[in-house]
Order: structure tokens, then sequence, then C-alpha cells
């Protein structure tokens, strides 16, 4: 499996609290911004049904996409 990070949030609180985590002197005008540009999105991504699963990293606040790796057969 491989899980990859989106940029994606569950909320613009959780995009700031993000942001002022990685050391940005202004994250509400950084999220702004990065949403204004499409750089950040608020909700979950679309996933592929039967091959990527969504979850939640609560301590970042944005969603995973979880990818199974195909049977080899």
């Amino acid at each position: 499996m491989i899980k990859i990070g989106t940029n994606h949030f569950v909320s613009v609180a959780a995009a700031e609290n993000y942001y002022a985590s990685q050391g940005f002197q202004q994250p509400k005008q950084e999220v702004r911004r990065k949403i204004a540009e499409q750089l950040i999105v608020i909700g979950p991504p679309k996933v592929e049904e039967g091959i990527e699963t969504l979850s939640i990293d609560f301590v970042e606040g944005r969603y995973n996409i979880t990818i199974s790796e195909p049977k080899e057969y």
C-alpha cells in the first residue's frame, strides 16, 4: 500500500493550524491565498472506488489517500 498526503484539508481552521505549525508568520493570509490560487482545497478529494481509500491525518488536519497495490497472479 502507498499512502499519499493531499492538499485537501478538513477545514479552514485545520489548514491555518497546519501552516502555523510549518512556521508561516501569517497562516490565515497564507491559507486564503492558497485557497484563492487553488493550491489547497477544503473538503475531501475524490477517490477511485475499489483502488483508493480516504483517511484523515488528524494531527495535520488533511486527507490522505491510500492506494492498494494490485495483486499479482
